[in-house]
């Protein structure tokens, strides 16, 4: 489920507070980058496949970054709340940097 400043509530309570805070965050990536990013909350259970020889893994809860032109294109892999922060702390320190080279 694609988070925005109108439903961010919709996660644990304890999360809230950062997740706003990114999402000023990815608002600062969008307006500086040719490619639009959304934070995608991964609302549903792995279903069961007999394909799957290990333990099906179960992203319930985790965060991805997508891109807003193709919503089916992750960016990276699933993540905690600390890995999505700091990758959007990357992101945004790079976007930051390349923007202060251009001026």
């Amino acid at each position: 489920m694609k988070i925005t400043e109108e439903n961010y509530t919709i996660v644990p309570e304890k999360e809230q507070i950062i997740l706003k805070a990114l999402l000023t965050d990815i608002e600062f990536i969008n307006n500086n980058s040719k490619n639009k990013l959304f934070i995608n909350w991964i609302d549903c259970h792995t279903e069961y496949s007999p394909e799957w020889t290990d333990p099906c893994p179960d992203f319930y809860g985790m965060y991805e970054l997508r891109l807003e032109d193709d919503p089916r294109e992750s960016i990276g892999i699933e993540m905690t709340l600390d890995e999505l922060d700091m990758s959007m702390c990357t992101l945004y320190n790079y976007i930051e940097r390349e923007k202060e080279l251009e001026s």
